[in-house]
């Protein structure tokens, strides 16, 4: 029960464009800010334990990683978006021409009689 809830909370983040930036920003926000804080001011921590080190900075590297996902994903779905939003505008314009058609066939016979 738990997993889909996740999953299903994780599918409303990706298809939200307005989420899917609130993430991108959250993570670069992080992925500026964990630097900073680990190398001026839990620095000497992170030097006397290696593993907490190791710990810290593979965090930081998800973090990066996360956040060039997020924006890859948010970048190709922008281009989806984008693309069907041409094909309905296309077919409009088709519909359209083609409702004017037989508009103007019944206008050349009304006019050659």
């Amino acid at each position: 029960m738990i997993k889909e809830e996740l999953f299903l909370i994780s599918l409303g983040i990706l298809r939200n464009r307005k989420t899917r930036r609130k993430f991108i920003l959250l993570f670069t926000l992080l992925t500026i800010i964990f630097p900073i804080i680990g190398t001026f001011l839990i620095d000497e921590y992170l030097e006397e334990n290696l593993i907490l080190f190791f710990i810290y900075w593979t965090f930081s590297i998800v973090l990066v990683l996360l956040m060039i996902l997020f924006a890859l994903y948010d970048m190709l779905a922008c281009r989806v978006e984008i693309i069907k939003e041409e094909r309905r505008e296309l077919e409009k314009i088709v519909n359209k021409i083609k409702d004017d058609l037989p508009d103007k066939k019944d206008s050349k016979n009304i006019e050659s009689k």
